[in-house]
Parts: structure tokens; sequence; C-alpha cells
């Protein structure tokens, strides 16, 4: 097969060959995708039908179809997601290279993030003035907040050992 109709990886594309070989109607090109390889069982699948959606709508911007076919197909939910949490072992390896390892400064960020929860881009932007030892809290302000509001953190013996 020549090298413009293979998909990542050397995969056939064959879901696009038999979409532009004639199939026109939605039905057809969701069976397309539902029966070539398993395409629709995996994000690539998802990243497929968005790619041909897209050359299929430039297709009717230049008037060479009347209407994308693959406009009304929707996409898969693709649950890709792993869930893993460290066991008690694996806990205790990480604090120990967090504790004993010379790299401090990546350390100190890796067990402060751990500690209060707090994003990366939050505690990399951390000043003195949010934070008040007092109460133990850090007001992380708006601005560099994901959500832009204003939020409390609790500070615990960790975070504030570190600071």
């Amino acid at each position: 097969m020549p090298p413009l109709l293979e998909g990542p990886a050397g995969k056939s594309a064959g879901p696009f060959l038999l979409l532009l070989r004639g199939y026109r109607a939605p039905s057809h090109v969701q069976s397309v995708f539902l029966t070539q390889g398993g395409y629709c069982l995996d994000v690539t699948g998802v990243h497929y039908l968005k790619l041909l959606r897209h050359a299929l709508n430039l297709a009717v911007d230049w008037e060479m179809l009347d209407k994308n076919p693959a406009a009304r197909v929707p996409l898969f939910n693709v649950d890709n997601k792993i869930e893993h949490y460290p066991d008690e072992k694996q806990l205790e390896k990480l604090m120990y290279v967090l504790i004993n390892d010379g790299n401090r400064p990546v350390c100190s960020i890796i067990l402060f993030l751990l500690s209060t929860g707090a994003r990366m881009n939050e505690a990399l932007q951390a000043k003195w003035v949010h934070i008040d030892r007092r109460q133990t809290l850090w007001r992380i302000p708006s601005e560099i907040n994901k959500s832009k509001k204003m939020r409390s953190v609790p500070l615990n013996d960790t975070a504030l050992a570190i600071l």
C-alpha cells in the first residue's frame, strides 16, 4: 500500500478509503468505523473520525460535496483512563526518595504539592505575601488559580516545614 494510504504506525487507512469510494450516509460512516479493525474502540478511532469530519467539511467548503456525511456521526466515548493508587510499600519508597534524595529543590516542590494538593503552576508562582503562617493558610490569588477564583489552602506541618 502506498505510504499516503497508511495510517499511524503503518496501519491501513481502511476507513478513509472505504468512505472515499462512495459511502455517503452517516450510517455508512459509522458502520465503517465500527467494522474496520476496532478503530472505534480506541482513541485512534476518535482521532480518525475528527480528521475525517474536518476533511469532509473542507470538501463541502470547496463545493466538492453537498453535505458532510460524517457531520452527525457521534464521537465514540472512549474511557481510557486508568486509576492507580500506590500501595503502602510504594508510598514508603516514594517518601524515602523525597526525603533523602540530593535534588532538594525538586523533592521539596513535590512534597509541597503532595501536602497541599496544589497545582504545579500555583506552587511555582507562590509568594510570601500569600502565606499566612499564623493561620496556617495559603491564599492562592485568582490570577494564578486555574478557576480564576481566589482559594485558601490549609498548610499542614510538612508544608510549613518545607516553606
